[in-house]
């Protein structure tokens, strides 16, 4: 829990993998998702989450979607990332695709309507649900079944504003074409917040534009130590930064 009252917090964020949410197929874990969720809403905050079907380092056997799934015809195929090895669904698997859509209907019956949720992080694909396939993109799945992904989170939260991150320039140009955010995951060095602009100017993407009906937000590079950099030494650009670019939070 993040209780320094000096840095005042009007957000907290979780996320879960498909295995832990959902371990018996039609059985829900949500009390894992919200495990914190009342210490932080007794404190006036509100709530963000991610759903992850990869989550690398987490599961000793490299695997985060539950076995029922696989044992439904969900081929699983090898990857190596930052030093860590596990398995990714084909993501162009019908079966996965129709039991996602599946899920996400269940999400959005119970957080669409949600108070506590002020954003929703949109994830499912990629390495920790941030549509990539690092150094893995033989891996990958096709654009209709990013789409269809995507499409799942639009049709089960109309009423939640999303983010995603943008690593993918298909799934961020359609996410922005929404009328949602986008997140980034490196801020404060300016190699990073340069990567950055130069990535939203190769995509066609005008920050400002999208930060008019969707979110721009992120986090701090390099965790803990990052973010005491961002806040320290390179205080003056980050603030500039996120001024500049009309973040609406960190």
């Amino acid at each position: 829990h993040f209780t320094n009252p000096i840095i005042p917090q009007a957000l907290a964020f979780s996320e879960i993998t498909w295995r832990e949410l959902e371990p018996t197929r039609g059985t829900f874990r949500w009390d894992l998702l919200e495990s914190d969720w009342s210490f932080h809403t007794n404190l006036g905050r509100k709530l963000g989450f991610r759903f992850m079907m990869v989550d690398p380092g987490l599961s000793s056997d490299g695997i985060d979607v539950p076995q029922w799934l696989i044992d439904e015809g969900v081929a699983m195929r090898s990857y190596t990332v930052d030093g860590t090895s596990g398995k990714a669904p084909d993501w162009d698997n019908s079966i996965l695709l129709a039991e996602h859509d599946r899920v996400m209907v269940e999400f959005g019956k119970r957080y669409n309507n949600d108070s506590r949720v002020a954003w929703i992080d949109i994830g499912s694909y990629g390495f920790y649900g941030e549509w990539h396939m690092y150094l893995n993109e033989n891996l990958a799945g096709n654009q209709s079944s990013k789409q269809r992904i995507l499409d799942a989170y639009f049709n089960n939260f109309p009423n939640k504003k999303m983010v995603i991150a943008f690593d993918d320039s298909f799934a961020t140009k359609y996410v922005v074409s929404k009328g949602h955010g986008i997140r980034n995951d490196c801020l404060g060095p300016a190699a990073e917040n340069k990567w950055f602009l130069d990535s939203m100017a190769q995509d066609g993407i005008n920050v400002t534009n999208v930060s008019q009906t969707g979110v721009i937000t992120g986090e701090f590079c390099n965790s803990n130590a990052g973010a005491l950099d961002s806040l320290t030494t390179l205080f003056n650009s980050t603030i500039k930064f996120i001024s500049d670019y009309h973040w609406s939070w960190v």
